[in-house]
């Protein structure tokens, strides 16, 4: 029975320490990947920021086109008017010209038939002339009478010479209304094709003001439909970070029960040798915290060392620094790169302060760049936990 119970509790303390190790890169692994994700949903927030400014701009350009169209139609509001009314005008100056033409028509007509008749009598007065005379001396009654009638024929022949005059100035008049009518309707059809050049150019810019409407309407729609996939994208990646660090925490309840299992079991079986681990504690000092503080150099040695005394993790120096998927540095060679010439003075002094028992982290068994969400203890760029 007892031998039942031993087997059980070293199968125990082995899948344990399968668990724990799992854990150990599991937590790393996850953190690294909450710390992309996040930086992805920021680029992403900043894609959608952009993307609405971009809509704004969109839509401000947009207004100002459809401004400007308004304008436009106005404009080409009123030069329409202008050519109905210039139309309506020369309809108007065509009628009175032709009304002219028939007047001018008639004051010639006029004229030939007052000059003709005018002829007529002048011609007769002239082959009949002493005839008229005598006769008028005959049928006179008195020299009263006698002149009355050569009056007469005075009379008429002044009449005849006023009326010819009457209607040849009457004919020239109409003439010269005919030719100011016919300066008007010059004057309205050049009026009119300057207007029907204005109306073209003003068309001309409606078109292309509405196609850069259409346009800027379509690259609106491009704009909204890439902010509605980034907003879709941002509520996967929220998701994403939701589901992580819950994982996250779930790690960290694991590692935590690392711990106790470790505290409950003291005696745990580890070497720290002061001669060769000393090298691989500062080498691994410089790679991950060489730019770092005196505190943050020895917290990262603590680290290391915390993991050599855990049952979850290997039981040397060397074995916790190269364990598979732990340190960066490890598997890109620069490790070994800086343990062969040999780590800084300083890094060599964190190493061997912190293995003579000076601790700056406590138990962490973590450290990472600080990154949102994770609580621990934060020296410089990294937090420990």
């Amino acid at each position: 029975m007892k031998k039942w119970k031993r087997a059980a509790t070293l199968l125990l303390v082995f899948v344990l320490f399968i668990i724990s190790s799992l854990t150990a890169y599991a937590t790393s692994s996850t953190s690294d990947k909450i710390e992309q994700t996040e930086k992805e949903k920021k680029d992403t927030e900043s894609d959608l920021q952009d993307t609405k400014d971009q809509i704004d701009d969109l839509k401000n350009q947009k207004g100002g086109l459809e401004a400007d169209l308004n304008n436009l139609n106005s404009e080409l509001s009123k030069v329409n008017n202008r050519i109905e009314e210039l139309s309506g005008q020369i309809t108007d100056k065509e009628e009175e010209i032709r009304i002219t033409r028939e007047e001018l028509e008639a004051a010639k007509q006029t004229e030939e038939e007052q000059y003709e008749a005018m002829k007529k009598r002048i011609q007769y007065m002239y082959e009949h002339r002493n005839t008229s005379m005598l006769e008028i001396l005959v049928e006179a009654d008195g020299v009263a009478d006698l002149l009355n009638r050569a009056d007469y024929y005075t009379q008429m022949a002044a009449y005849d010479r006023a009326m010819l005059e009457k209607f040849q100035q009457t004919k020239a008049d109409i003439a010269q209304k005919e030719a100011d009518l016919t300066q008007e309707q010059a004057d309205l059809e050049s009026l009119k094709e300057e207007a029907d050049q204005q109306q073209k150019k003003i068309k001309t810019l409606v078109d292309s003001t509405s196609n850069k409407i259409s346009q800027y309407k379509g690259m609106i729609t491009e704009a909204e439909q890439k902010a509605e996939a980034y907003e879709q994208q941002i509520r996967e990646q929220e998701g994403t970070l939701d589901e992580l660090r819950q994982k996250y925490e779930q790690e960290l309840e694991i590692a935590r029960r690392a711990r106790e299992q470790d505290k409950n079991n003291p005696n745990n079986d580890y070497v720290i040798d002061p001669g060769s681990d000393l090298a691989a504690l500062a080498a691994i000092i410089e790679c991950e915290a060489g730019g770092e503080s005196y505190e943050g150099k020895i917290g990262v040695a603590n680290v290391v060392l915390n993991r050599v005394r855990s049952s979850s993790y290997p039981n040397t120096v060397m074995a916790v620094i190269t364990q598979p998927r732990q340190f960066t540095p490890v598997s890109s060679g620069r490790f070994y790169m800086v343990l062969e010439r040999g780590a800084a003075g300083s890094c060599i002094q964190a190493a061997q302060d912190a293995m003579n028992g000076t601790n700056t982290v406590g138990d962490a068994l973590y450290f990472r760049t600080v990154i949102p969400g994770i609580d621990g203890q934060i020296i410089g760029n990294h937090i420990f936990y």
